[in-house]
């Protein structure tokens, strides 16, 4: 795999960058899991594999519709994003964990690990 910590040289920021770095991987992944010899494709070029529960907290639907998303593993909270859509526009937004929203989805995802 390349090594993709290397300093860029021009500064172009990681947005300009990405499409580059995504086409590159997807070559070389392309190639590893056509060599019929090659048997743990799937977590060879990985560093670390983390896996999380997503949980949709449904707070209004229809015009407009807000939901509080959260990341977590059991009843241990990573994120939550707060997402707010009206017809065909949609907004997120973290949520600090001061706010009452992010107190709320803790009390919910404790509810639901007891």
């Amino acid at each position: 795999m390349e090594d993709l910590s290397v300093n860029n040289t021009n500064n172009n920021s990681c947005a300009d960058r990405i499409n580059e770095s995504l086409s590159s991987l997807n070559a070389e992944l392309t190639l590893m899991m056509e060599n019929p010899n090659h048997d743990d494709y799937f977590d060879e070029p990985a560093l670390s594999i983390d896996s999380y529960q997503l949980t949709s907290i449904c707070l209004s639907y229809g015009g407009p519709s807000s939901y509080l998303e959260v990341k977590h593993q059991g009843a241990d909270i990573v994120s939550v994003t707060y997402r707010f859509s009206d017809w065909y526009d949609t907004a997120t937004r973290e949520v600090s964990e001061w706010e009452p929203a992010y107190r709320y989805a803790v009390n919910v995802i404790e509810s639901l690990d007891q």
